[in-house]
């Protein structure tokens, strides 16, 4: 009686045992016992391929962009500046000194933009001074409309106490005596301030000696400086900014001169 044909030999070629439950190889698909069923055990040609093509995939390298080096990296380490890939050593390449270069660069621009706003700002400050000059030759004053004009050239950098807030200032051009020779400032009051103090502020900050409170001794007054009114702003200390604009007395621009006269 002939057996029944069960189980499979092995498909090394130095093996050949007869295995009944044979393994397939993932790999090549034959058959092989228990003993060399493993890919390695049985010189899987397939396997071996398939490992090469990993282990080159896997060994895949950056190398280094910089001219005389020939360092390389697994890992890629690409400059913001450039995109190229630079190793370790070179990582601080020219490209940084370039970024640099650039920001100074556009720095230059900035500064040179803003010398530009700066001679076209007193260029046309000089054309508003001469406008203005050519009024009061014409009229021996000038306009509110033209004051206006001089308010708005004078309130960028005008001085005066902080506290005051911004809805309660007035702006005027102040100069001390004719007798210092210096040059005046933009200063600005409080609407509500006295006229006494708004004159103590302004000789504080045009750093005039004022002796108003001794008897005896010269004492100090605002003048009009002949753009809305000729002499004296006021006898009376006592009237408020607010007052004295609401009057016509004083117009908010105006040029005033700290004057010192005898008592």
């Amino acid at each position: 009686m002939e057996l029944p044909n069960i189980g499979q030999q092995c498909a090394l070629n130095g093996c050949k045992q007869l295995d009944f439950l044979p393994f397939s190889c993932a790999h090549c698909k034959l058959l092989f016992c228990k003993e060399h069923c493993q890919p390695d055990s049985h010189a899987c040609s397939i396997a071996n391929s398939t490992t090469l093509i990993t282990s080159a995939a896997s060994t895949l390298s950056y190398m280094c962009s910089q001219s005389d080096c020939s360092a390389s990296s697994p890992v890629e380490m690409t400059c913001p500046v450039c995109e190229k890939h630079f190793c370790l050593q070179h990582r601080y390449h020219t490209c940084k000194d370039n970024s640099k270069g650039r920001r100074k660069e556009e720095r230059m621009k900035v500064l040179e933009a803003r010398r530009q706003f700066a001679v076209a700002k007193e260029e046309a400050d000089k054309q508003v001074e001469a406008t203005l000059s050519k009024a009061r030759q014409k009229s021996g004053s000038v306009s509110k409309t033209a004051l206006k004009v001089q308010l708005m050239r004078i309130k960028g950098k005008a001085v005066g106490p902080k506290t005051i807030p911004a809805s309660e200032r007035v702006y005027f051009m102040a100069h001390p005596p004719a007798s210092m020779k210096r040059p005046g400032k933009a200063v600005f009051v409080a609407k509500q301030w006295h006229l006494g103090r708004m004159l103590d502020v302004i000789a504080e900050t045009l750093d005039v000696p004022n002796k108003n409170n001794k008897p005896g001794e010269p004492k100090l007054v605002l003048v009009h400086g002949s753009e809305w009114g000729e002499g004296v702003v006021s006898e009376n200390m006592g009237l408020t900014v607010a007052e004295l604009i609401a009057e016509d007395v004083l117009v908010e621009g105006e040029t005033l001169f700290l004057e010192m006269v005898d008592v």
